[in-house]
Parts: structure tokens; C-alpha cells; sequence
């Protein structure tokens, strides 16, 4: 053997010993990540009752998984181990652990928000007026939160029922605390629509046909304060209220029934900065993503 190739031999063997055990093909890579899988990664359904697939978006489990794969790349996760795939080989080029959170790794918003805000909304002929408290810019921009209370959650569903009314859905991070219907007193006195398990309750206006939000859960008519002074309003009850699990508690506003104008609120600003998470309930396929909505959906 030559002096050079000596030289060559040794190098190798030098970056095979910095690799270790971290010198994996791809078809071990791949075997340990769908072993740490858990079972009840199954696809999920409409998050808006609207399909009897089982469930997604709102009652999805917050288990994330640690590597996003694709083919070429495996995106680092809490630990922030980055992986390349070379020559059929990940090497690990960075392996720092730290006690990032998971939504750390995701886009943040502005830290100059101005945090969280009360918005007005009603229906056309304001037969249904309601206040919603809002924080915007969202605290996280994710299509997928690892919780509800973590931000706002601005969203589109390709599904029959949410493209057919031209739902808007805007997603109050404590609805018990976020949401109250000021007229009518009573939701009972609207016109109700539900479909399929029958779960949500889409209420709309008998006079001019606006649907404002929807609703599944329980409610409760007691006394707030509102523009200062103390008067009868209507909203989701906080004992009970599980805003993580849609079949049990469920409130959703149609941001097309905001009032245009008020301060912080630009919704041509929600499409530019991609704010918003698209759902594919109709063919339940892909996973909530932001920028691009799915077959049958709209931007």
C-alpha cells in the first residue's frame, strides 16, 4: 500500500469512527422512526363533525413526531438532531441537545403584537351581534399547535359541509373566556343546522341566513360586563370545557363576520403572512399545512 493511500485508508476510518453509532442506512433510520410510532397515528377525520372517519384538527393527539421525514432530508426535533441523507447513509451533523420546545421550531410571530384584543362580529342584518377576544399576530404560526391554548387557530376545511357555507374558521384560544354571543340571548332562538354524526351545531340567522360560529358542548346565560355596563350574554360553560377534544367542547367563529375595519384585524394580512392552516377533510389524505389549500378547498 502506498504512503497515500495509507494516509486515505486512515482518514476514513477516522470519519467512520466520528459517525459511530449514528452510521445508519436509511432502511434502519426509517424502521426505528415508524417503531416509535404510536398506534393511534391512524388517519384522522373532519375536526368540524362533518365526516364519521375518525377524528383530526381539533381532537388530533398532540403527539408529534420527533423527525419529519422527506426523502432527502430528515428535519431536526425537539433534540435537534439533523440528518442528510448521503450516499444512502445520515451522518448526524448536529446533535446538541437542548430543551427546545416544539414550537420553537416553528415560524414565531412579532413580538411587538399587540396581544389579545376584543372584536365584534355579527350577521348581516345584526340580528346576531358577538364579541370574540382575539390574539393576533397568532402567538405561533402552526398548522398543526402542539395545544389549542398555544395560539389562535385560523383555518379553511376542504369538507362538503365547512366549502359549502364558506366557513372562515377562526379558533378562540379559551373559548369559555373568548366568546360571548351578546344577541340573541339564547341560540335556541336561531335557526340549527347538523349533518352527519350531528355532532356541531351551525347556527345562522332566520332572517338573513348568516352563520356567525358553531357550536357543540355546553353553554350557560349569566351576567357580563360589556362597553361597562353589566347585561344578560350567552356562551360556552367553563366547567367541563375540554378545548382540546372537538365530540365534547367545540366553538369555532366564521372570521367572514368580523367587522371590517377594527383595529389589529387585516385579513388580506392572514393570507399574505400564511397565517392560515388548511384541513383536508374531504379526501382525509394529508396533514393540516399551512401556504397551499387542498383538492376542493380555497385560499
Amino acid at each position: 500500500m502506498t504512503r497515500v493511500s495509507r494516509v486515505q485508508s486512515r482518514n476514513t476510518s477516522k470519519r467512520t469512527a466520528k459517525i459511530g453509532s449514528m452510521h445508519r442506512t436509511e432502511d434502519d433510520l426509517l424502521r426505528g422512526f415508524q417503531q416509535t410510532r404510536p398506534n393511534n397515528l391512524a388517519r384522522r377525520g373532519c375536526s368540524h363533525g362533518t365526516s364519521n372517519s375518525k377524528m383530526q384538527g381539533a381532537g388530533r393527539p398532540t403527539y408529534r413526531p420527533a423527525l419529519d421525514i422527506s426523502p432527502k432530508r430528515i428535519r431536526y426535533g425537539p433534540a435537534q438532531a439533523q440528518f442528510l441523507l448521503r450516499h444512502k447513509i445520515y451522518i448526524i451533523l448536529k446533535t446538541e441537545l437542548q430543551t427546545t420546545s416544539i414550537s420553537q421550531r416553528h415560524a414565531m410571530a412579532d413580538p411587538s403584537s399587540p396581544g389579545r384584543r376584543l372584536y365584534r362580529g355579527s350577521c348581516h342584518c345584526q340580528n346576531i351581534t358577538y364579541i370574540v377576544y382575539l390574539t393576533l399576530p397568532p402567538p405561533l404560526i402552526d398548522a398543526q399547535p402542539p395545544s389549542p391554548s398555544s395560539t389562535v387557530r385560523i383555518r379553511k376545511c376542504n369538507c362538503s359541509t365547512c366549502h359549502k357555507m364558506a366557513f372562515f374558521h377562526v379558533r378562540p384560544m379559551d373559548s369559555p373566556n373568548d366568546f360571548q354571543l351578546l344577541s340573541p340571548s339564547d341560540p335556541a332562538l336561531l335557526s340549527d343546522y347538523t349533518c352527519f354524526g350531528g355532532n356541531i351545531h351551525w347556527y345562522f340567522c332566520p332572517k338573513c341566513g348568516v352563520r356567525c360560529f358553531a357550536f357543540n358542548g355546553q353553554s350557560e346565560i349569566k351576567e357580563a360586563e360589556v362597553n361597562g355596563e353589566k347585561r344578560k350574554i350567552w356562551a360556552p360553560k367553563a366547567e367541563g370545557w375540554q378545548e382540546d377534544n372537538f365530540r365534547v367542547s367545540y366553538l369555532t367563529v366564521n372570521a367572514q363576520t368580523l367587522e371590517p375595519g377594527q383595529d389589529g384585524l387585516d385579513m388580506l394580512e392572514w393570507t399574505e403572512k400564511q397565517w392560515i392552516a388548511y384541513i383536508d377533510c374531504l379526501n382525509m389524505v394529508g396533514e393540516t399545512r399551512l401556504k397551499k389549500p387542498y383538492e376542493g378547498g380555497t385560499y
